[in-house]
């Protein structure tokens, strides 16, 4: 009879385990960071940062955006207006040191993916106009960030206007 209570303590300490184990997995992957910026625009603009990637990626609360991974600057964001936004885009597309890698439209923005190339130089560039909104955003990466990492980055930012 011990050896059958010590067998079902045994149960019941596993699966109290994994039940505490689950719910800890469960909190650290909806860690984001979000902020929200008063934007020369008028409107309010919440960027949101998925930080379930083990917190590697970060964004500073002042314009322009500096980001970072594991506290290296990798990155800007900055804030466009609506003319800004298609002043730069048309200069993307007319200038041959940018390729356009990527454009897509989503629930929260209509997005271009560059690659800028002058010389030894390798940017990566992500224009965005946030949807149901007057602003847009540029994020210029530093020159050794590759694009892979560019676009992870990418991937974990939301862009929302508040209304």
């Amino acid at each position: 009879m011990d050896k059958h209570k010590t067998i079902i303590s045994f149960f019941v300490i596993i699966i109290f385990t994994i039940f505490i184990i689950g719910c800890s997995i469960e909190k650290s992957s909806s860690l984001t960071k979000t902020i929200i910026f008063d934007v020369n625009t008028g409107e309010k603009i919440k960027i949101t940062l998925n930080m379930r990637n083990g917190g590697k990626y970060d964004m500073s609360s002042s314009t322009p955006i500096l980001l970072t991974n594991n506290k290296i600057k990798i990155g800007e964001i900055e804030f466009l207006s609506y003319e800004g936004y298609n002043r730069l885009d048309n200069i993307s597309k007319e200038n041959v040191e940018f390729t356009i890698l990527e454009e897509e439209e989503n629930n929260e923005v209509f997005f271009s993916f560059y690659k800028f190339e002058n010389n030894d130089v390798v940017e990566f560039v992500y224009l965005a106009l946030i949807n149901n909104s007057i602003t847009g955003v540029v994020i210029y990466f530093e020159n050794n960030i590759p694009q892979e990492s560019a676009k992870e980055l990418i991937n974990n930012l939301t862009f929302e206007k508040i209304i």
